[in-house]
């Protein structure tokens, strides 16, 4: 382990940016990093400890790496070279344990760059991968997957306890993949994020696969208020609030998405216990839940989003206990099966919808209030389509609502004319005049038709493309105001660039994008059909290149941006790949493998020749006998599989999904090397083979995608 104080490392090198009482801890060893937190917490400075390249496991056994300190200096844990670090637990320890034992200002803590996996918490009120108690928490261009936890009161990826309540979380640029909590009871709590106290605030980060039988992959028993920008959350799953459990204070979603995430009991997506969610120019989509399916909450507030194709077995898709409030949004295809006391929007107290658009919704009425008046129950400047169940539903005959300046088509007729007070309503045209996006047309009777004047109907600034609420005479009815210039980003002329493509080709498509004035791109993703969702990518010049897809026939790719006001559009492109035999297959990993190795035997830790003869001859073999040993599997990788190998082979091997639990997968594997974008990586679990690796500089495998083949040596 190497120590550098930042004032001498300032006299030989110049300035730093650490400041003058602070130490530098640089290690390469599970022993030299525990060292380095033992002496950090008792140094009295603000430390930063700089991981080498490589995998670490706690050095005690069933232990995790600590530091407890009552000094309440800075801490700075980073990867030398960001995402070629691993904490592993090793599915049997927690895996980092930051405390500050003392009650004077928090201190704070980060970390930046590494990669945790296989944490299991042993005791509550702790987190698998990352505890942290009385201090701030910065997790930047992390990942943490495959961790879990049984215990309640836990986190399975992280647990932060504030201590007096103001301490905060901050996540940017990271990932929550595969962690799990299952405490055998869904009235505990625990999440794969547990924050006791404090504030949290997500920026640009992804949540996936993520599974609590508790309350929410993100729980919050805060009073303080809490922030989401420009984040993810799919395919999560809880028995309540399928992606975050908020208790109480204000959560502010902004620029983010929600898709496929499921509740067994209330809120697909989202859960504000007893606090105020406000959602904006976000999307909420194909979400699902017993009630609420797509998101439940005290007071709700849902401004320039979408709310789209989402599930409830009874109630609602969204709902208020005290108040909602909804204006320039779009709320479609959602479900509710069981139509009593039901509503797509479901409010308690008090409901004012302004210029939304309500299209498709089924089994349920667009709107049910169950108590309050005119006055706080107010739907104004709204579409009410054909498609939908019904327009307005009430919870008894005393309940009123005034209902202003709506097109209500008269499929969803008659009005229930004793309990709302009414006008300027649009209810004798079957359609007006919109394009398929709800914008309205040259001539359409919902242009200046809406009201901007009554009491009750408090506008937006601006419609869902953020263009002055009003463009002319009066305020149009729905979301987009016509003459409204669009300020979303438009993909355009996406296309398949290589020739005579096949399957195993490494594919490139060429693509447009128009961005309005003053923005800027600041993200694009590509999905694929053999790749189940979107995934970041960087363009060169309009192109996406190193495109592989395992099968020939059709296929389908999208391409989504973002653009620096958090708007987004796609594009879609359809294809179709010639096929290739199994001994195609094989001879051009073969050209591959030589060409990554041939120039320096050493970059692959073995001899090419005898390599490329043994491993070529034996997937040539393999593929002759059994052809379906050389497709890309369906499913997961079966780690059996290398079981069943013969020490000192090497085997070609593929798989249906991601593989990110590598030290589990492979555990019983010599090396693993994997052909990523140019350049060969590798994993092992071995220590002699670890330290050539890294001595090599070669880098280290954090995942392999699904439909991808990689190569094992027993």
């Amino acid at each position: 382990m190497k120590t550098k104080h930042a004032l001498l490392a300032a006299m030989i090198a110049g300035p730093v940016s650490l400041p003058v009482s602070a130490q530098l801890f640089e290690v390469s060893t599970s022993s030299e990093f525990q060292s380095a937190l033992s002496a950090a917490a008792s140094n009295d400075q603000n430390d930063t400890i700089v991981l080498a390249a490589g995998r670490y496991t706690p050095a005690t056994p069933g232990q995790p790496f600590a530091y407890r300190s009552n000094q309440g200096n800075d801490l700075q844990i980073e990867a030398g070279t960001p995402g070629q670090v691993l904490l592993d637990g090793l599915s049997q320890a927690e895996i980092l344990y930051l405390t500050y034992d003392s009650t004077g200002d928090s201190p704070d803590f980060s970390i930046k760059g590494i990669r945790f996996e296989n944490g299991k918490v042993n005791a509550v009120g702790r987190g698998g991968a990352v505890t942290v108690l009385n201090a701030d928490l910065l997790l930047d261009g992390t990942v943490f997957a495959g961790n879990a936890s049984d215990r309640p009161d836990s986190g399975s990826a992280v647990l932060l306890n504030a201590g007096d309540g103001q301490g905060e979380l901050r996540i940017i640029n990271s990932q929550f993949v595969d962690n799990v909590v299952n405490t055998g009871s869904i009235s505990s709590v625990g999440a794969a994020i547990f924050l006791q106290g404090g504030s949290f605030a997500i920026i640009d980060s992804e949540f996936s696969g993520n599974r609590s039988d508790a309350c929410g992959v993100i729980y919050t028993d805060s009073s303080q208020d809490s922030s989401i920008t420009g984040s993810d959350f799919h395919t999560n799953r809880a028995a309540r609030g399928g992606a975050i459990c908020s208790s109480s204070g204000l959560l502010s979603i902004s620029g983010s998405e929600f898709r496929n995430n499921e509740a067994s009991g209330e809120a697909g997506a989202i859960l504000g216990l007893d606090g105020r969610i406000l959602l904006e120019h976000s999307t909420v989509a194909n979400n699902r839940a017993d009630s609420a399916g797509a998101l439940m909450g005290a007071a709700v507030e849902i401004r320039r989003s979408v709310v789209l194709g989402n599930t409830a077995s009874r109630l609602s898709i969204v709902s208020a206990a005290r108040s909602l409030h909804a204006e320039n949004s779009l709320f479609e295809l959602n479900q509710v099966a069981d139509a009593t006391e039901s509503g797509t929007v479901r409010c308690e107290q008090a409901c004012r919808v302004v210029n939304s658009v309500f299209e498709r919704n089924t089994g349920a009425p667009s709107i049910k209030m169950l108590s309050g008046n005119g006055d706080n129950q107010v739907i104004a400047n709204s579409l009410f389509l054909a498609g939908n169940a019904s327009s307005f539903a009430f919870g008894d005959t005393a309940v009123r609502a005034t209902i202003l300046n709506n097109f209500i088509s008269p499929a969803l007729q008659p009005l229930p004319e004793a309990q709302i007070d009414q006008q300027g309503n649009i209810l004798d045209q079957s359609y007006p005049a919109l394009d398929p996006d709800y914008h309205p047309l040259e001539g359409s009777a919902l242009i200046d038709a809406g009201t901007s004047r009554a009491q009750l109907v408090v506008l937006a600034e601006t419609d869902v493309l953020g263009n002055p609420r009003i463009a002319g005479a009066e305020v149009d009815i729905g979301w987009v105001e016509y003459g409204s210039s669009p300020t979303a980003p438009v993909v355009s002329g996406l296309a398949l660039e290589t020739l005579d493509a096949s399957n195993l080709d490494s594919l490139s498509f060429s693509f447009n994008v128009e961005l309005a004035e003053g923005r800027s791109l600041v993200s694009t993703e590509l999905w694929t059909d053999e790749e189940p969702d979107y995934a970041l990518v960087s363009p060169q010049g309009g192109s996406i290149g190193g495109v592989v897809f395992m099968n020939g026939g059709a296929h389908q790719i999208r391409v989504r941006v973002t653009d620096s006001q958090g708007e987004r559009s796609e594009a879609g492109y359809s294809f179709t790949l010639n096929s290739l035999g199994t001994e195609t297959v094989v001879l051009r990993i073969e050209d591959q493998i030589r060409a990554a190795c041939a120039e320096d035997l050493a970059d692959c830790g073995i001899d090419v020749d005898a390599f490329v003869a043994q491993a070529i001859e034996e997937a040539r073999s393999a593929c002759k006998n059994d052809p379906s040993s050389c497709q890309i599997e369906t499913g997961s990788f079966d780690p059996g599989a290398i079981s069943a190998m013969t020490r000192g082979d090497w085997n070609l091997y593929g798989t249906g999904r991601d593989i990110t639990d590598l030290a589990t997968v492979f555990a019983n594997a010599r090396v693993v090397w994997f052909h990523n974008g140019g350049t060969w990586e590798a994993f092992s679990t071995q220590p002699d083979v670890i330290s050539v690796l890294n001595a090599k500089g070669i880098p280290t495998i954090s995942k392999i995608p699904a439909g991808r083949g990689f190569w094992v040596k027993k």
